[in-house]
Protein backbone atom coordinates (compact mmCIF):
# COMPACT_ATOMS: atom_id res chain seq x y z
CA UNK A 1 0.00 0.00 0.00
CA UNK A 2 1.36 3.52 -0.45
CA UNK A 3 0.35 7.25 -0.37
CA UNK A 4 -3.53 6.44 -0.41
CA UNK A 5 -3.66 4.13 2.79
CA UNK A 6 -1.90 6.90 4.79
CA UNK A 7 -4.74 9.45 3.27
CA UNK A 8 -7.41 7.10 3.69
CA UNK A 9 -6.60 6.69 7.20
CA UNK A 10 -6.06 10.44 7.96
CA UNK A 11 -9.40 11.07 6.48
CA UNK A 12 -10.95 8.37 8.46
CA UNK A 13 -9.46 9.49 11.38
CA UNK A 14 -10.45 13.56 11.03
CA UNK A 15 -13.86 11.41 10.24
CA UNK A 16 -13.69 10.09 13.88
CA UNK A 17 -12.84 13.21 15.21
CA UNK A 18 -15.88 15.48 13.74
CA UNK A 19 -18.24 12.33 14.64
CA UNK A 20 -17.23 12.30 18.32
CA UNK A 21 -17.03 15.89 18.52
CA UNK A 22 -20.71 16.40 17.28
CA UNK A 23 -21.82 13.55 19.90
CA UNK A 24 -20.12 15.44 22.53
CA UNK A 25 -21.86 18.61 21.68
CA UNK A 26 -25.31 16.53 21.49
CA UNK A 27 -24.71 15.57 24.83
CA UNK A 28 -23.90 18.57 26.03
CA UNK A 29 -26.83 20.13 24.75
CA UNK A 30 -28.94 17.21 27.03
CA UNK A 31 -27.16 18.26 29.87
CA UNK A 32 -28.11 21.67 29.56
CA UNK A 33 -31.99 20.54 28.98
CA UNK A 34 -31.98 18.26 32.31
CA UNK A 35 -30.24 20.91 34.15
CA UNK A 36 -33.42 22.97 32.91
CA UNK A 37 -36.01 20.67 33.58
CA UNK A 38 -34.66 19.93 37.25
CA UNK A 39 -34.57 24.04 37.73
CA UNK A 40 -38.46 23.98 36.13
CA UNK A 41 -39.13 20.52 38.31
CA UNK A 42 -37.71 22.92 41.85
CA UNK A 43 -39.53 26.28 40.32
CA UNK A 44 -42.88 24.39 39.63
CA UNK A 45 -43.00 22.82 43.34
CA UNK A 46 -42.53 26.22 44.63
CA UNK A 47 -45.62 27.54 42.92
CA UNK A 48 -47.67 24.29 43.92
CA UNK A 49 -46.52 25.04 47.47
CA UNK A 50 -47.58 28.21 47.56
CA UNK A 51 -50.93 27.51 45.84
CA UNK A 52 -51.83 24.70 48.89
CA UNK A 53 -51.35 27.06 51.52
CA UNK A 54 -53.84 29.87 49.37
CA UNK A 55 -56.37 26.92 49.14
CA UNK A 56 -55.63 25.47 52.77
CA UNK A 57 -55.78 28.86 54.34
CA UNK A 58 -59.57 29.85 52.01
CA UNK A 59 -61.11 26.55 53.03
CA UNK A 60 -59.91 27.20 56.90
CA UNK A 61 -61.53 30.41 56.29
CA UNK A 62 -64.65 29.15 54.63
CA UNK A 63 -65.34 26.35 57.33
CA UNK A 64 -64.60 29.50 60.10
CA UNK A 65 -67.44 31.45 58.36
CA UNK A 66 -70.01 28.84 57.85
CA UNK A 67 -69.05 27.43 61.66
CA UNK A 68 -69.62 31.56 62.77
CA UNK A 69 -72.84 31.89 60.69
CA UNK A 70 -74.13 28.58 62.32
CA UNK A 71 -73.84 30.35 65.48
CA UNK A 72 -71.59 27.65 67.06
CA UNK A 73 -67.89 28.77 67.84
CA UNK A 74 -64.76 27.43 65.88
CA UNK A 75 -61.97 27.87 68.22
CA UNK A 76 -62.83 25.00 71.04
CA UNK A 77 -63.96 21.91 70.67
CA UNK A 78 -64.14 19.43 68.15
CA UNK A 79 -64.56 22.05 65.23
CA UNK A 80 -61.06 23.74 66.20
CA UNK A 81 -59.75 19.86 66.44
CA UNK A 82 -60.78 19.27 62.68
CA UNK A 83 -58.86 22.58 61.82
CA UNK A 84 -55.74 21.68 63.77
CA UNK A 85 -55.95 18.27 61.56
CA UNK A 86 -56.52 20.25 58.61
CA UNK A 87 -53.60 22.37 59.30
CA UNK A 88 -51.29 19.69 60.11
CA UNK A 89 -52.15 17.75 56.97
CA UNK A 90 -51.89 21.02 55.20
CA UNK A 91 -47.90 20.92 56.63
CA UNK A 92 -47.39 17.38 55.56
CA UNK A 93 -48.97 18.28 52.25
CA UNK A 94 -46.47 20.46 51.45
CA UNK A 95 -43.69 19.22 52.66
CA UNK A 96 -44.49 16.18 49.87
CA UNK A 97 -44.64 18.76 46.96
CA UNK A 98 -41.41 20.67 48.31
CA UNK A 99 -39.88 17.02 48.28
CA UNK A 100 -41.18 16.47 45.24
CA UNK A 101 -39.35 19.57 43.85
CA UNK A 102 -35.71 18.42 45.64
CA UNK A 103 -36.42 15.11 43.78
CA UNK A 104 -37.14 16.85 40.59
CA UNK A 105 -34.27 19.18 40.27
CA UNK A 106 -31.82 16.47 41.76
CA UNK A 107 -33.08 14.09 38.79
CA UNK A 108 -32.29 16.94 36.31
CA UNK A 109 -28.94 17.28 38.26
CA UNK A 110 -27.76 13.80 37.90
CA UNK A 111 -29.19 13.51 34.08
CA UNK A 112 -26.82 16.51 33.40
CA UNK A 113 -23.99 15.06 35.29
CA UNK A 114 -24.27 11.15 32.89
CA UNK A 115 -24.84 13.28 29.80
CA UNK A 116 -21.23 15.28 30.62
CA UNK A 117 -19.68 12.36 31.40
CA UNK A 118 -21.26 10.90 27.88
CA UNK A 119 -19.92 13.64 25.79
CA UNK A 120 -16.72 13.32 27.71
CA UNK A 121 -16.71 9.76 26.80
CA UNK A 122 -17.48 10.82 22.94
CA UNK A 123 -14.53 13.07 23.10
CA UNK A 124 -11.92 11.09 24.30
CA UNK A 125 -13.43 8.16 22.41
CA UNK A 126 -13.16 9.73 19.44
CA UNK A 127 -9.10 10.80 19.70
CA UNK A 128 -8.39 6.85 20.80
CA UNK A 129 -10.22 6.13 17.48
CA UNK A 130 -8.63 8.57 15.05
CA UNK A 131 -4.70 7.13 16.62
CA UNK A 132 -5.79 4.05 15.94
CA UNK A 133 -7.09 4.64 12.85
CA UNK A 134 -3.57 6.54 11.64
CA UNK A 135 -1.52 3.57 13.45
CA UNK A 136 -3.27 1.39 11.41
CA UNK A 137 -2.61 2.99 8.43
CA UNK A 138 1.01 4.11 8.86
CA UNK A 139 1.75 -0.20 9.76
CA UNK A 140 -0.27 -0.94 6.33
CA UNK A 141 1.59 1.80 4.55
CA UNK A 142 4.60 -0.36 2.30
CA UNK A 143 7.68 1.57 3.50
CA UNK A 144 9.48 -0.03 0.96
CA UNK A 145 7.64 1.04 -1.96
CA UNK A 146 8.92 2.86 -4.74
CA UNK A 147 6.64 6.20 -3.98
CA UNK A 148 7.79 6.20 -0.22
CA UNK A 149 11.74 6.19 -0.53
CA UNK A 150 14.17 8.04 -3.25
CA UNK A 151 15.33 5.63 -5.96
CA UNK A 152 18.67 4.33 -5.46
CA UNK A 153 21.50 5.25 -8.28
CA UNK A 154 22.88 2.63 -10.10
CA UNK A 155 26.05 1.37 -9.00
CA UNK A 156 29.19 3.37 -10.08
CA UNK A 157 31.22 0.75 -13.14
CA UNK A 158 34.28 -0.41 -11.77
CA UNK A 159 37.67 -0.63 -13.94
CA UNK A 160 39.30 0.89 -16.88
CA UNK A 161 37.18 3.45 -18.64
CA UNK A 162 38.44 1.99 -21.88
CA UNK A 163 36.52 -1.09 -21.25
CA UNK A 164 33.31 0.81 -20.03
CA UNK A 165 33.41 3.24 -23.35
CA UNK A 166 35.00 0.87 -26.12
Amino acid sequence: MGALALAGAAVAAAGQLIGGEATAQQYEYNAAIARMEGDYALKRSKIEEKQHAYNVRKFIGRQRALTGASGTVSDVGSNLTTLIDIEQQAAIDAALIRYEGLLGKWRGEASRDLYKYGGRSARVGSYFGAGATILGGASAYDWKSPLSTPPTPPPYPTGSAKKLFY
